[in-house]
């Protein structure tokens, strides 16, 4: 069963790049779904697990394709560059030129270079599918229906511990990231649930959307994932009603139960599955204080290393020498690695974010289906967010700042939007002004 859901998955995912051509937006979505459908397929096809970088390539040079054409046909002219964009790449410019004065040069470069090409992906090159707010609500419906067939593969996908089993070797399962799996489940079920406040969808299209957000809420909850089910609670609870009443102008009353419905659901999951021991709270004690340990540590050595370590940081990537691992909390990593500056240009990337996307959700100026996808993308940007308090390293969180750009880059979109529409009302008011001046017989005829 699995081999036919795979092969599926596959013929679909030719469609969809074919398709991206005429439709960019298609393109930004295959790239969100990579982590989940890499494992989905690499379980079904060797090929994939002996060639790991095989499908992460593809997937990049699709979107680095339908980007550069996008740039060449000049349909991202017009668009500002966003200051969200250019704090990103500010931040990771400053990560790489800590490799002028890191104590571990040679961590620092490993750890450089085995992210980069991620982090172009989502942060550089995924981002500029957005030639239009359209493209947006292409790459969700690419989330929502084609991450459902994803979601189904991993359902029928050998469970480890924790993680999909992609092999064996020599009696040793190897299992993918669960943390991925868990985070893509939170992106459809965040996605299934915000898509109702879209457009007027029927009810079986409305009862689909459940069953969609039921099976990514399932997928979490088999991967043991704490973080994963508390963020998408969470962003559902902050970003579901404000979407509802101020863009989608309906109650916030429904959007609070579905959240409220959202929650009670997980925590049923949770429940039925062998992981639920993960919740004792000392373990998850231990768990927080473990973090907070590796994050004090890290802090205590930039503490001590003086004034010029405290503006410019210990290095990009020092936590693995200084703790013996990345911290898990990455703000208190970029204070520590990347100083002041590097703290400075990640919490202005944060604030510009949240209060462009805020900002533009209230604009009456915008559509009611792109002010639902604008929230949509402040949800699973305020989901990743979360996540960066608890798993990964900066280098590691890629599809955190790539979120936060696609907002930017969205907003980016719905401006010149904006401006065009503007402007044609006022080349047709001028034009009626002229008829009306040089033509008032017309006008009464």
């Amino acid at each position: 069963m699995l081999q036919l859901i795979a092969i599926s998955i596959v013929a679909i995912f030719a469609i969809l790049v074919l398709r991206s051509w005429k439709d960019p937006g298609i393109a930004l979505g295959l790239v969100w779904c990579l982590y989940a459908l890499e494992q989905v397929l690499q379980q079904s096809f060797g090929f994939l697990v002996r060639y790991s970088s095989f499908l992460n390539v593809l997937v990049a040079c699709i979107a680095g394709v339908v980007a550069i054409n996008n740039l060449l046909s000049g349909r991202m002219k017009g668009m500002k560059v966003p200051s969200a964009f250019l704090y990103a790449c500010a931040l990771f410019a400053f990560c790489a030129l800590t490799l002028l004065w890191t104590r571990y040069p040679q961590t620092a470069e490993v750890w450089l270079l085995r992210s980069y090409p991620y982090l172009a992906t989502f942060i550089l090159v995924a981002p500029l599918c957005i030639c239009s707010p359209a493209q947006v609500e292409k790459a969700f419906r690419v989330v929502l229906y084609f991450g459902f067939f994803i979601l189904i593969g991993i359902s029928f996908s050998s469970i480890g511990f924790r993680g999909v089993v992609l092999t064996e070797v020599d009696g040793k399962l190897i299992e993918g990231n669960p943390l991925a799996t868990a985070a893509f489940g939170g992106y459809v079920a965040l996605a299934a649930i915000f898509i109702i406040y879209s457009s007027k969808t029927s009810g079986a299209m409305f009862w689909l959307h459940l069953v969609i957000a039921a099976v990514a809420l399932v997928t979490i909850a088999r991967t043991g994932s704490r973080g994963q089910m508390i963020a998408v609670a969470v962003a559902a609870f902050v970003w579901l009603p404000i979407t509802a009443r101020i863009a989608a102008k309906r109650s916030s009353v429904s959007a609070i139960v579905i959240s409220a419905l959202v929650t009670i659901g997980m925590i049923y999951a949770v429940s039925q599955t062998e992981l639920a021991r993960r919740w004792n709270w000392e373990k998850i004690e231990g768990a927080t204080f473990g973090r907070l340990g590796m994050a004090q540590s890290l802090l205590n050595e930039y503490a001590d290393g003086g004034v010029g370590i405290w503006m410019f940081g210990l290095g990009s990537s020092a936590s693995f020498d200084v703790v013996g691992f990345y911290p898990h909390i990455v703000v208190a990593e970029v204070l520590g690695e990347e100083g002041l500056i590097g703290l400075f240009l990640f919490l202005a990337f944060v604030s510009v974010v949240f209060l462009s996307g805020f900002k533009h959700i209230r604009s009456d100026k915008i559509e009611q289906s792109e002010r639902v996808n604008l929230g949509l993308l402040m949800a699973i940007f305020t989901f990743e967010f979360m996540l960066t308090f608890k798993q990964g390293s900066l280098l590691g969180s890629s599809p955190f700042f790539g979120f936060g750009v696609c907002v930017a880059w969205y907003i980016a979109a719905l401006a010149r939007q904006q401006r065009r529409s503007e402007s044609r009302s006022r080349e047709e008011f001028r034009l009626l002004g002229h008829q009306f001046f040089h033509s008032p017989s017309k006008l009464t005829d």
